[in-house]
């Protein structure tokens, strides 16, 4: 980024409703549109009614667009839905974004890795079972 470009001001986005899947084409047309013609953006999610792990990818790709270009993009501030989702998958630093006073980090850490050791069991379950379909399937083989 030029020092003319920092001397500008920020680019506001403010993102208002949805962030889901059913937005997610059309929010992405608006938000890489605005870091590639902006040098700084600063995207205001605060009216943002709900969002899910698409609305979380676009942030996602936004930002890493951005950062290829060598601008800047923002989270300056966020609804309690979204704040909740970029903190459940542990990405605030990531995205600058600032935490919501109503979160409790430390319940979603707990939720995330309570998350995180149902799927390890599942996955541990599903490789045993294959194992024994295939003990199964070799003995079967050898009768």
């Amino acid at each position: 980024m030029s020092d003319t470009d920092s001397a500008r001001p920020p680019f506001s986005l403010c993102i208002e409703g949805d962030m889901t899947i059913y937005r997610a084409a059309a929010l992405k047309s608006e938000l890489l549109h605005a870091v590639q013609q902006h040098p700084r953006v600063e995207a205001d999610l605060s009216a943002v009614t709900d969002i899910d792990s698409s609305g979380l990818q676009l942030l996602y790709l936004a930002q890493r667009e951005a950062g290829r270009l060598g601008h800047a993009f923002h989270i300056t501030a966020s609804s309690h839905s979204a704040s909740s989702l970029i903190h459940a998958f542990n990405l605030p630093q990531l995205l600058a974004c600032p935490a919501h006073a109503d979160i409790d980090i430390d319940i979603d850490a707990a939720m995330l890795a309570a998350g995180t050791a149902v799927i390890a069991a599942d996955i541990d379950a599903d490789r045993q079972v294959a194992a024994e379909a295939a003990t199964a399937t070799e003995g079967a083989r050898h009768d």
